[in-house]
């Protein structure tokens, strides 16, 4: 296709001011539209190229985000089940601590037990 440069260029040469008129006048519609046309073009190429960086940005943004929600969640997993844990340890510990004078009181009783058969041993021994 010829460029209407060239046109306008031949027809200066050719018919001078006066030919370069009359083509403007009889090209210029067609001019302005190709370059109209040719502009939006560019311009529409250019949006979708930005529309699909944007996207694609939106798009790995998401990824990242659904990554961390993940990690938090099982994070949170991990927290709630540590938390058990550690409720069930507490309570054996309280009943643990809750039998501790019952052992202290079976332990001085097994104490005196002992004296008190050490002493019969002792006192049928000598």
């Amino acid at each position: 296709m010829i460029e209407f440069q060239q046109l306008f260029e031949a027809a200066f040469h050719e018919f001078g001011l006066w030919g370069l008129v009359i083509a403007f006048l009889v090209l210029g519609p067609g001019f302005t539209y190709v370059r109209t046309h040719n502009t939006r073009l560019k311009i529409e190429t250019k949006a979708q190229e930005l529309l699909y960086q944007f996207a694609q940005s939106e798009h790995e943004q998401a990824n990242q985000l659904e990554m961390q929600l993940t990690q938090a969640s099982q994070d949170l997993t991990e927290a709630r089940e540590e938390i058990y844990q550690l409720r069930l340890d507490l309570q054996q510990a309280q009943h643990e601590l809750e039998h501790v004078p019952q052992l202290r009181e079976r332990v001085q009783s097994l104490n005196t037990q002992v004296d008190e058969l050490e002493a019969q041993v002792t006192d049928h021994s000598g």
